[in-house]
């Protein structure tokens, strides 16, 4: 079959289309829906037994692919912005999840409703476009152009201020099933006890069950992040604290009898420098691991959610019975099989997290306790201070010492937040992701096709 040529339409497809496929490890095309037909142009002969990348648009970079398949086959889920190539010429614009599944890959899409975040994708398929292109008019071939390509884009994205492609990603579809979430109106499933109304019904509880678990994890990242930065901020002030304290204590008015109850104090102060270092350090190493534990995790759930919307639009298409609904029940199996899998790996992710929080929160605290001692500290050093006629240059540094003050009290403020906000996690995640509802959907699909 020739491939098609772009004409410059583009399709736009609607936030309730989505998209549905499987394929065998070589990208073969082995299950599909309405949805991918329709927006497609192809018929479901033409579709199946095909390679996806009929539908690949030459505008496209290579590296996309070559990041994609290098992270499915390592057994990661992937996620990407897509600009497809239907068979008439349009073009339409997908936001492509794919996950491993048994023997193949299972791919659900969806349109994009964060214009930010694609066209900061597009920003960086230019920079991999770009690279390519070079490499071509130097004689490469496709998978050093793809190579090149790649190294581009992660050059671009280091420079947007993210680590990887998958950083990138990850954040861009929590945000689209975000979007997606404030649009979702609550469905009561099929008004009856038929099985295919139980199965409606199950379907509609995989989903607030998935959306549960995003609510909680909505903020974790941010909480890591703000708790990350304090602790870092910490530190630095700890350090400009010392210069303050040695500039005072190294002056020569240090020696004088009537400002030595100042430099005992400032000596203290410096003191609790050794005590507070190391808990700062592990602090801001188990706030990184848990920001990453819960951004893998939210990620992966946020795949689910997308994997659940797909199964719904299969059992309103049964429900129906729209032209190729008997494709629906094996797309059903498959998608409940996927969400378990996400759900479990969610479980395991769900026990590091407990594990960090409990462990960076009892740290915090004792971080905030030992914080009250310096600021105790330079809040009487700023009283002795006060009362005593000062040098013009110790006088100086008095600002900066006040300054300090302040500064440790609201670090400390900010960190007993912390320390609620992830007492408060580890409360909201006390028990287990319960995959039980994914095999009674199961179940319930097989009992819709034995009554078919």
């Amino acid at each position: 079959m020739s491939r098609p040529e772009p004409t410059g339409e583009n399709r736009v497809v609607q936030p309730e289309e989505i998209f549905f496929s499987t394929t065998d490890s070589r990208g073969v095309i082995e299950k599909a829906n309405s949805v991918f037909v329709d927006i497609s142009r192809y018929s479901w002969d033409d579709l199946i037994g095909a390679p996806h990348n009929i539908i690949r648009h030459p505008m496209m970079p290579g590296a996309a692919f070559l990041a994609m398949w290098t992270t499915i086959q390592s057994g990661q889920p992937f996620c990407a912005y897509v600009h497809n190539l239907a068979a008439d010429g349009a073009t339409y614009t997908v936001l492509a999840t794919i996950v491993p599944l048994g023997e193949g890959y299972l791919s659900v899409r969806v349109t994009p409703q964060v214009p930010e975040m694609l066209q900061a994708a597009e920003t960086v398929y230019q920079a991999g476009r770009d690279a390519e292109w070079i490499a071509g008019e130097h004689g490469c071939g496709a998978p050093e152009r793809a190579r090149r390509g790649l190294d581009a884009v992660q050059t671009a994205l280091e420079q947007s201020g993210y680590p990887d492609y998958g950083s990138f990603m990850r954040k861009a579809l929590v945000q689209e099933v975000a979007v997606r979430r404030q649009q979702h109106h609550a469905s009561h499933g099929m008004a009856d006890d038929t099985a295919l109304g139980q199965l409606s019904n199950q379907v509609n509880r995989a989903r607030e069950l998935v959306e549960t678990w995003l609510s909680t994890f909505d903020g974790l990242s941010d909480l890591s992040a703000k708790a990350g930065r304090t602790a870092r901020t910490l530190r630095e002030a700890m350090t400009e604290s010392q210069r303050t304290a040695d500039a005072i204590t190294d002056s020569r008015e240090a020696t004088e009898v009537s400002l030595k109850p100042l430099v005992t104090v400032l000596g203290l102060w410096t003191r609790m420098d050794a005590e507070i270092e190391p808990l700062v350090t592990g602090v801001v190493a188990d706030l990184d691991a848990m920001a990453i534990s819960a951004d893998l995790t939210s990620f992966r759930l946020a795949v689910a959610y997308i994997q659940v919307e797909s199964t719904h639009s299969f059992v309103s298409e049964l429900w129906a019975k729209v032209d190729g609904w008997e494709h629906a029940l094996p797309a059903i199996n498959d998608l409940s099989r996927a969400v378990e899998e996400a759900m479990v790996e969610a479980n395991r992710r769900l026990d590091e997290v407990r594990d960090l929080a409990d462990r960076a929160a009892s740290r915090i605290q004792e971080l905030a306790d030992l914080m009250a001692m310096p600021t105790a500290l330079l809040t009487s050093w700023q009283q002795m201070a006060s009362q005593r006629e000062l040098s013009a240059g110790v006088a100086d540094l008095v600002p900066r010492v006040e300054e300090q003050i302040g500064a440790s009290r609201a670090m400390a403020a900010e960190l007993t937040d912390v320390v609620g906000g992830l007492h408060k996690l580890m409360d909201a995640s006390s028990k287990e992701l319960n995959v039980s509802v994914l095999a009674e959907i199961r179940r319930l699909s097989a009992a819709v096709a034995a009554g078919n």
